[in-house]
């Protein structure tokens, strides 16, 4: 195999330009009718937050946040993710009390999430703190305005995963990259769902191709300003489990289930039948999330990586497809007793797939290292 099979994912050229990211949100946000907004939102860049972070860039909004691309003035060179609260700013009179709190506590729970599971391969939070928001009305006095949470975390360059499929799907497929490739998402992502589903009963709940990156190297530098606020969570960071290129972003997708409302983040396409039913989403009768809605969804995104077919609602993957004929039995099966075995638990699943990837698996920060 061709050593170099991956070295498009690495170097500044592969990054998509802030300029059109910042066009794409504004289409985004104009399909869903929130016409003014991404000029409301674009007035941020100059803006200095907390005297260290200089925004540069609107880089995407979500039901959760908006994440903007700022430069940290203490560490020259280095490059943040900044997240705050999402709020429809361009329509100050519609602003509601209790959505702006709703809002916020999304923000301090990725934070808390992000300190709790550092040194995984998600995001490293790198400062967490209250400060003022210029989107706010002024008239909406300074216990608003004034009490808006940030958090800045680290900007992982790479390709999202469903980048990567597109790529490997052009012209002559590249079938045995893409079998390397699944087996190492699969075991990586599965290696931070045990983690976190062991530590109190945590699950990542939207694992599309979208949230997974295969990522060049990134500066994991030590985070230190969330401890104004996580000072329970003072302990020494664990051993890194994050050496490798796959990353999983959108902290906010962890839930924690004993906690978990009916309104948890998710996407119908990739969830079990039983969550991907049209209009059910959110009801009484939905059943709430367990190991096994994490393995589905992932599956239904591996079986996306071989077949570049995107999954359908209320479907399970069809693992008859032809072109998974070109894949190892052994991957097949792995991707069938995930859609099959509800009882199929992250750790048993892990010692499962560990002899078909350990020889495959990607070690050190490139993502062709080993190939």
């Amino acid at each position: 195999m061709d050593r170099d099979g991956l070295s498009w994912l690495h170097g500044e050229g592969q990054m998509v330009d802030s300029l059109q990211r910042e066009l794409m949100v504004r289409v985004k946000l104009e399909a869903r009718g929130q016409f003014g907004l991404y000029e409301r939102l674009l007035s941020m860049k100059g803006v200095c937050l907390v005297g260290t972070y200089v925004i540069r860039h609107l880089v995407d909004v979500g039901g959760q946040g908006i994440l903007y691309l700022a430069e940290d003035r203490y560490h020259p060179g280095t490059e943040v993710l900044i997240k705050m609260p999402f709020l429809p700013h361009h329509r100050p009179a519609y602003l509601d009390p209790s959505q702006i709190e709703l809002a916020r506590i999304g923000v301090l729970w990725e934070a808390y999430v992000l300190v709790r599971f550092r040194g995984t391969i998600l995001p490293e939070l790198y400062d967490f703190w209250y400060g003022m928001n210029p989107l706010y009305d002024p008239a909406w006095g300074k216990k608003i305005t004034d009490n808006e949470p940030y958090l800045a975390m680290e900007l992982i360059s790479g390709l999202s995963l469903e980048d990567v499929i597109a790529r490997l799907h052009t012209g002559i497929v590249q079938h045995e990259l893409l079998e390397q490739v699944t087996w190492n998402v699969m075991y990586q992502v599965i290696c931070l769902c045990e983690t976190l589903w062991e530590d109190g009963g945590f699950l990542y709940t939207d694992l599309r191709p979208q949230n997974i990156l295969l990522a060049g190297p990134n500066d994991r530098r030590g985070s230190t300003g969330w401890r104004r606020t996580f000072r329970k969570l003072e302990t020494p960071p664990p051993p890194s489990k994050a050496d490798t290129p796959v990353r999983v972003i959108d902290a906010g997708s962890v839930i924690r289930r004993r906690n978990a409302s009916q309104d948890f983040p998710y996407h119908p396409a990739y969830s079990p039948p039983a969550f991907g039913r049209t209009g059910q989403e959110g009801s009484k009768d939905m059943p709430m999330p367990c190991p096994y809605f994490t393995i589905y969804t992932l599956c239904k995104t591996l079986v996306q990586v071989l077949t570049n077919h995107e999954p359908l609602p209320g479907r399970d993957p069809d693992l008859e497809e032809p072109i998974l004929k070109h894949y190892s039995p052994a991957l097949l099966g792995v991707l069938r007793s995930m859609i099959l075995d509800n009882s199929l638990s992250f750790t048993d699943l892990k010692k499962a797939i560990w002899p078909y990837a350990e020889p495959v698996l990607w070690r050190g920060a490139l993502p062709w290292a080993g190939l």
